[in-house]
């Protein structure tokens, strides 16, 4: 497993935004004042993204539990759907590494 000195970047639910603005912000505050990237993750239905998102344990190799607690059955509303939430966020890095490919190309026309 990776520690935690050696990732680089923190994700948030995105209900910590909506529902919690304030702390939020001042999270976000500390982060950046520390140089810490952070992001929030859509689509989810559960504050504590640890608890269904995978684990990385060693560079570009990842594992993912099922989240699926007894005490959520027959509440399967507040239960996030991970392979939503993932697919989201790989098109997200895909369209920002496109547009980083994008401006070197511009860069090296030029």
């Amino acid at each position: 497993m990776i520690t935690e000195q050696y990732k680089d970047k923190v994700f948030f639910s995105q209900l910590l935004r909506t529902d919690y603005p304030n702390i939020y912000k001042d999270v976000c505050e500390i982060l950046d004042a520390n140089n810490v990237a952070h992001e929030t993750l859509p689509l989810t239905k559960d504050y504590w993204c640890r608890d269904y998102m995978p684990i990385q344990f060693a560079c570009d190799y990842f594992s993912q539990f099922v989240y699926n607690p007894d005490y959520l059955k027959g509440k399967e509303k507040y239960i996030t759907d991970v392979d939503k939430v993932i697919s989201t966020l790989f098109r997200h890095v895909m369209l920002l590494l496109f547009q980083e490919l994008a401006i070197q190309n511009l860069i090296m026309k030029q």
